[in-house]
C-alpha cells in the first residue's frame, strides 16, 4: 500500500476515537478538534517515522494528549 493511502485509511479510521479521547482531555469540542487535526498535520510530513512505531496508534495517541 502507498505511504499516503495508508495514512487517509489510518485517519478516517482513528479519527472518532481520537476526538473523543481529546474531548474527554480537554473538556471542549473545539479545542479537542484542533488538537486532533494538529496531531495529524504534524504527522503526515513525518509519516515514514511515525509508520515505524511499534505502535502507530498510541503514537497518535500521545501527539494528540500532547496538543
Amino acid at each position: 500500500m502507498d505511504p499516503e493511502a495508508e495514512f487517509a485509511e489510518l485517519f478516517a479510521a482513528m479519527w472518532p476515537g481520537l476526538y473523543r479521547m481529546a474531548v474527554a482531555v480537554a473538556g471542549d469540542r473545539s479545542a479537542a478538534e484542533d488538537a486532533v487535526q494538529a496531531a495529524f498535520a504534524r504527522a503526515y510530513p513525518a509519516w515514514s517515522r511515525v509508520r515505524r512505531a511499534d505502535h502507530v496508534e498510541a503514537y497518535l495517541r500521545r501527539m494528540v494528549v500532547n496538543e
